[in-house]
């Protein structure tokens, strides 16, 4: 962003966009990370996830 851009740029508006995605997808995991960590001792779950790729 050079001096005087306007910061409602379609140029800031993605990154933006972007920045909260990644803020969204950090919360996720740490809160599913959390989650493991609280039922880790108690009943392991038998529902693992595949990767499909």
């Amino acid at each position: 962003m050079g001096l005087g851009d306007n910061r409602r740029s379609p140029k800031m508006r993605r990154k933006i966009r972007q920045r909260k995605l990644k803020g969204r997808i950090k919360a996720r995991r740490v809160r599913a990370a959390t989650e493991r960590a609280s039922t880790k001792g108690s009943a392991p779950s038998k529902s693992k996830k595949s990767s499909s790729k």
